[in-house]
């Protein structure tokens, strides 16, 4: 495949917007769940993907594997009914560095479920 004069840059300009467009939805999925404390996947792609059925899966893996969200199964009954997410100190200094922080901040240790008690609504 040859480029003609100038497809190249209009080429990287398209790849600069979709990384500039996924970066929003990184940084709107992270305020979501700093503002809730925790959220579940399943709630998290009805805000975010509506119309799809796993590529929030993909979202939050690679935000899982940035540092920026930690995860835990809920179960209920011995039986997993949901896996949550919260932001870790390393999402909330991300959001404070893009300048997209929301509300007071809290550290990590304020966001994660307590051990005893949490009430996810799946």
């Amino acid at each position: 495949m040859s480029l003609k004069r100038g497809e190249g840059m209009e080429l990287d300009l398209i790849n600069e917007m979709r990384k500039e467009k996924s970066q929003d939805k990184d940084i709107a999925i992270l305020q979501d769940i700093y503002r809730m404390k925790i959220l579940t996947a399943e709630q998290i792609r009805k805000v975010h993907f509506p119309n799809t059925k796993q590529y929030h899966y993909h979202k939050l893996r690679n935000l899982y594997a940035k540092g920026f969200i930690d995860k835990k199964a809920y179960v209920e009954d011995r039986r997993k009914k949901a896996t949550i997410y919260w932001l870790t100190n390393k999402g909330i200094t991300y959001l404070e560095k893009e300048n997209a922080m929301i509300g007071v901040k809290r550290q990590a240790r304020d966001n994660k479920p307590s051990p005893h008690y949490y009430q996810v609504y799946v």
